[in-house]
């Protein structure tokens, strides 16, 4: 049996764990986050996050919420749903082989 890391950003394979860890680490991460709102809205329609290396992403609502009994009809949204649930239900045990986590690359 092959024990494999794999990289939790971006699926990378390793052999050896430190590497792997290292590697992790060069990622950017979310520090702090600030979800902004329209009054009388539910949904934000601004997201500011601040990284870890010090740099701020603003990202704005361009499009339109699909509400919950209307995701279903996404067929997008959809192979979303069924690729997310397909890997939680392939996760393998602590120490096994993970080549059945690698996330396929999505787009809508």
């Amino acid at each position: 049996m092959k024990t494999i890391y794999q990289c939790d950003g971006c699926g990378k394979e390793f052999s050896d764990w430190k590497v792997c860890s290292d590697h992790e680490n060069e990622h950017i991460k979310i520090k702090s986050s600030q979800l902004i709102f329209k009054q009388e809205e539910v949904h934000p329609f601004r997201v500011d996050i601040v990284f870890s290396d010090g740099s701020i992403g603003n990202y704005t609502l361009f499009g339109n919420i699909i509400a919950p009994e209307e995701k279903d009809l996404d067929p997008a949204l959809k192979k979303f749903a069924e690729i997310k649930a397909a890997q939680k239900e392939s996760s393998p045990a602590i120490g096994s082989s993970q080549e059945s986590q690698k996330e396929e690359p999505f787009t809508f």
